[in-house]
């Protein structure tokens, strides 16, 4: 599988090289063309980063929901490289069994199997009641990050998660997040996100490795370059007639719909359009299919390498 960057460099086909990824970003230096007028090649890298800007959003807020609840620490469903070997260590305080407690992920050089990356720093989760006793409208756990760090993209964090629902098990989820892409061309990326995760499948089991949510709800972000002004901005929807599955078991989204409507500039101008991934029938990859303004739908890998859509 290849990996997954904080963004993209547009290159020829022939000419793709393997690159560096992780749960959400690329790393990307821009096309260098005539600097009055946006290159075809640079409008679609542009459309490729926000892309993948939005999808590697959804996959960091899966990861959180899992390390939150406790999927991380089941060795058969680790994500990250030395799980056995201490790539990461977690701790409780006082107990995990007192309410409340944080829990502390300490990340040192560990490596995403399934997404690639270098992850250093902490996650601090906060877990205010006893998941299993709490009433609808508890906020129960909280997730803030601590110098955390993918490669070199310094990313902040702050989600909460409330109880929604006790039949079904339903959480309510709140984000905000900054992603700081540096150099040259760096830019800064800021995304908020209220999403609703229904249990669909392993409630019926003490084993939390085998549950399953159908996530739905809206993700707002925008992509400003340093020392510049907008560069893209995105809506992500998901709505409940199809959605997005995701479990611990599987690095990606495995079926559902995302209606993403994206606006970027590059160079003075702006485009505009919308954009519907499907993540298929439930089978476990990283494949999807991608339609541009109501266009023909073409199979994708993800995150995006190049941007071979018609629009």
């Amino acid at each position: 599988m290849k990996k997954q960057l904080f963004r993209a460099h547009l290159v020829p086909l022939a000419a793709l090289v393997i690159m560096g990824m992780i749960v959400t970003m690329f790393a990307c230096q821009k096309t260098e063309s005539n600097r009055s007028q946006p290159s075809t090649s640079d409008l679609n890298t542009q459309l490729l980063n926000t892309t993948n800007f939005a999808v590697n959003d959804g996959n960091l807020d899966d990861q959180d929901f899992q390390d939150a609840f406790g999927l991380d620490e089941a060795t058969t469903v680790n994500n990250f490289n030395g799980s056995g070997g201490g790539c990461k260590t977690i701790t409780y305080d006082p107990s995990k069994d007192v309410y409340p407690h944080t829990k502390t992920i300490v990340y040192n050089n560990c490596t995403s199997e399934c997404k690639g990356g270098t992850i250093n720093g902490t996650k601090v989760i906060t877990v205010y009641v006893n998941p299993k006793t709490a009433q609808p409208g508890d906020l129960v756990k909280e997730i803030v990050y601590e110098n955390f760090t993918v490669d070199d993209v310094q990313i902040t964090s702050d989600s909460k998660t409330y109880l929604a629902s006790t039949d079904p098990l339903t959480w309510h989820v709140v984000r905000t997040r900054t992603y700081v892409i540096p150099g040259k061309e760096g830019v800064t990326q800021t995304s908020n996100s209220d999403l609703m995760r229904e249990l669909i499948a392993g409630g019926d089991t003490q084993d939390n490795s085998d549950d399953m949510y159908a996530v739905t709800g809206t993700t707002t972000g925008v992509e400003n370059e340093h020392g510049g002004g907008l560069h893209g901005k995105y809506t992500s929807v998901i709505d409940e007639t199809d959605p997005a599955t995701a479990g611990a078991t599987c690095c990606w989204r495995t079926s559902g719909t995302e209606t993403i409507t994206m606006e970027v500039k590059e160079k003075g101008s702006t485009t505009s359009l919308t954009e519907v991934l499907d993540y298929g029938d439930g089978t476990c990859d990283n494949q999807a299919t991608l339609s541009i303004n109501g266009g023909e739908a073409q199979t994708v890998t993800l995150p995006l390498y190049f941007w071979p859509l018609t629009q």
